[in-house]
């Protein structure tokens, strides 16, 4: 379902410039992956240092770990590349051709984060590689059971001590996004719990759209708040993949980044400019009443 404003009533200014925004932040992050991958991972980055443990692990495991550890790498380009299709759908959805979604945009935004958080996890910094090349296969389980039929047997082959050096290493085969979204993308607490009211239909986060009713029918209007709010949200996942695959490869993401929150800033202020303007006009896709 989409919303189109009557007669010659324009979309308001904050959703214009969200999609604006989101758009910039779209072709930011394809230029930032497109800039890395023409490049060659810096001595001493994460990349670097995981390709040199594999090459030091035991005849034995060697080629099983390269792959795993490849796999992961592989995974986490198929999150960003995923990340990138919804952000710039979120764009696409927010008013490119006069109208924009009631409710879509933000279930778009979730699936950003989601990826973002994945994509984050896999290629952490602050982990050994032997916890990489653990959460590589926890990945591969986790989507083994339609995809990959011999996958159950990673455990016994790859997991065990004999291959992972430091056999305390766990870990959790089935994600809780919720916990990662808190702590990767502290900038929207609490936006995992209403995007996942939209995503499973639950009525309290619904009803936000509702604008009042009109005989047997139902008014709604975009909770334009909720738009912004989602815009904010997939830009700082956008940002987080820029910061972890940049830093895995041992690129600078810093000067992106700044785009990045100016982006999240200009959106501040117009937010609190809709807060005032929802005051005396809350419904403005809806034509007032006699």
């Amino acid at each position: 379902m989409t919303i189109r404003p009557p007669g010659e009533v324009k979309l308001p200014h904050l959703v214009s410039k969200a999609r604006r925004a989101l758009e910039q932040e779209a072709r930011s992050l394809k230029a930032a992956v497109d800039e890395y991958a023409d490049g060659t991972p810096t001595p001493k980055c994460c990349c670097q240092a995981d390709a040199v443990s594999a090459k030091r692990a035991t005849s034995r495991f060697r080629k099983a770990q390269q792959q795993l550890l490849a796999s992961g790498q592989y995974q986490a380009r198929l999150m960003l590349v995923n990340a990138y299709d919804h952000l710039a759908s979120m764009g696409r959805l927010l008013g490119s051709d006069g109208a924009m979604s009631l409710y879509a945009h933000t279930t778009l935004s979730r699936s950003v984060c989601e990826a973002a958080v994945r994509h984050a996890w896999l290629l952490d910094p602050s982990i050994t590689y032997e916890e990489r090349i653990t959460r590589s296969a926890a990945m591969l389980l986790a989507n083994a059971e339609n995809r990959l039929a011999g996958a159950r047997e990673i455990p016994d082959r790859i997991l065990g001590a004999d291959t992972v050096h430091d056999p305390a290493v766990k870990v959790p085969v089935k994600l809780d996004i919720g916990p990662l979204m808190a702590t990767l993308l502290p900038d929207s607490p609490g936006w995992y719990r209403i995007s996942s009211g939209i995503a499973h239909s639950a009525a309290w986060v619904l009803r936000d759209a509702l604008a009042g009713t009109s005989g047997p029918d139902l008014a709604l209007t975009p909770d334009l708040m909720e738009v912004a709010s989602a815009a904010q949200t997939a830009i700082s996942a956008s940002a987080l993949i820029i910061q972890r695959h940049a830093t895995y490869y041992g690129h600078d993401p810093e000067p992106r980044m700044q785009r990045s929150s100016q982006r999240r800033a200009i959106l501040d202020v117009l937010m609190r400019e809709q807060a005032i303007n929802q005051m005396t006009n809350p419904a403005p896709l809806i034509p007032a009443g006699p």
